[in-house]
């Protein structure tokens, strides 16, 4: 059995935003300004997980859409 990842932000910053909208309907939207990758130590991953949906945003031409 697979486990969950708890946190995919760089440190913790998703489960701090998870804890003060905890009681808030699964979902939403968000924009992630400044979000380096959309997957690895992103501040919004887990939220698109959960059913949420939104932008990232970053300047930088590297971490352009996989």
């Amino acid at each position: 059995m697979k486990s969950e990842q708890l946190s995919y932000s760089h440190q913790g910053q998703d489960l701090i935003i998870s804890d003060l909208f905890r009681n808030k309907q699964q979902g939403g939207l968000y924009v992630d300004i400044g979000c380096n990758h959309l997957i690895l130590e992103s501040n919004t991953y887990k939220f698109y997980k959960m059913g949420g949906r939104g932008i990232g945003i970053d300047g930088e031409s590297a971490f352009k859409k996989e």
